[in-house]
C-alpha cells in the first residue's frame, strides 16, 4: 500500500520558519511511522532492516541523543507550542489526497493543549521538558483533537517541542510506534480506573522518551 505526503504545506500565520523546518525533518526521517498513522494505525511497523515486526521489546526502544549538558533544555523560559504549530502538524501528518481543512471543533481542543503547557497559579504541572512533551502527546491522542492522525500530530508536537528546546531524540519508526501504542494503552487504562494517576502515566511516557 502506498502512502504520500503533501510535498509543500503552506505555513499558517504565526508559524515560525524554524518550527516548520524541524517538523518537516522529523516527518521525512520517519516515513514508515507516518505511513502507519495514515493507514489508521493498522499496519505493522518497519524496523531498520526493512522487515515488518511488532514494535515491542528492544526494537521499540527510544534513545536520547548524546548532546552537551548545556544543550539539554533552554536557559530561561522554554520555547512552547502554539496553536499554529499544532495546526501545521495536522497538515503534515495527513495524506496528500485528504482535504486541507482542519476538522470542525479543533480550535478549542488545540487551545486547551497549548494552555496546559503553562503554569497554573504559578505552579508547573510538568516542569521537566521530557514530561511536558509527553503530556502534549498524551493530550492530543486522549482528547482526539483531530478526527484522524492524532498519533502523527502528537509525535510531531512532542519531538518538535524537545528539539526546539535543544534536546534531540534518536529513535526509528518502530520506536515511535511503540510510544504511541503505550500511550493508547495507558489512556485506555485511565478510562477504566477512576483512581488512575494521569500524571504518573505521563511521566512514564516521558521516561520512555528520555530512555538511554
Amino acid at each position: 500500500m502506498d502512502f504520500s505526503f503533501i510535498s509543500e504545506v503552506p505555513r499558517p500565520l504565526g508559524l515560525e520558519a524554524e518550527t516548520a523546518r524541524v517538523a518537516n525533518e522529523i516527518r521525512q526521517k520517519y516515513p514508515d511511522f507516518f505511513a502507519w498513522v495514515q493507514a489508521g494505525e493498522n499496519l505493522t511497523s518497519l524496523n531498520p532492516t526493512g522487515e515488518y515486526l511488532s514494535a515491542t521489546g528492544e526494537d521499540g526502544q527510544i534513545q536520547k541523543a548524546q548532546v552537551p549538558a548545556e544543550a539539554q533544555g533552554t536557559v530561561g523560559e522554554p520555547w512552547l507550542l502554539g496553536k499554529a504549530d499544532i495546526e501545521y502538524f495536522y497538515h503534515l501528518a495527513r495524506p496528500a489526497d485528504v482535504g486541507c481543512a482542519c476538522p470542525y471543533g479543533w480550535v478549542e481542543k488545540v487551545e486547551r493543549v497549548v494552555d496546559q503547557q503553562y503554569p497554573l497559579f504559578g505552579v508547573e504541572r510538568f516542569p521537566d521538558l521530557w514530561d511536558k512533551a509527553a503530556h502534549v502527546l498524551w493530550l492530543i491522542i486522549k482528547n482526539e483533537v483531530f478526527s484522524e492522525y492524532n498519533a502523527g500530530v502528537g509525535v510531531l508536537a512532542a519531538l518538535v517541542l524537545l528539539e526546539r528546546n535543544g534536546i534531540a531524540v534518536h529513535t526509528h519508526d518502530a520506536g515511535l510506534r511503540a510510544l504511541v501504542l503505550k500511550a493508547r494503552a495507558l489512556i485506555a487504562h485511565s478510562k477504566d480506573d477512576l483512581e488512575y494517576d494521569e500524571d504518573d502515566a505521563v511521566r512514564s511516557l516521558g521516561s520512555l522518551l528520555r530512555a538511554d
